[in-house]
């Protein structure tokens, strides 16, 4: 009985996962390419990549101290 229910439970999650990831598909979804893509993407990206960069720098200079 637990494992028919826990199976259930398993293949109910995984058609969920799988129709969740069609509607997130940047190469499917059009809409979502141009939302994403637009013309403040570069900008957008490198503010995502400041703090990455800031961090890489440090533990350079850190590392350069030894």
């Amino acid at each position: 009985m637990k494992k028919q229910l826990l199976m259930s439970f398993l293949i109910l999650l995984f058609l969920l996962a799988t129709g969740v990831e069609v509607f997130a598909c940047t190469t499917c979804n059009r809409p979502l390419q141009k939302a994403l893509f637009d013309a403040s993407f570069l900008k957008l990206l490198l503010w995502m990549a400041l703090p990455f960069l800031f961090v890489w720098a440090l533990v350079i200079k850190i590392h350069k101290l030894k």
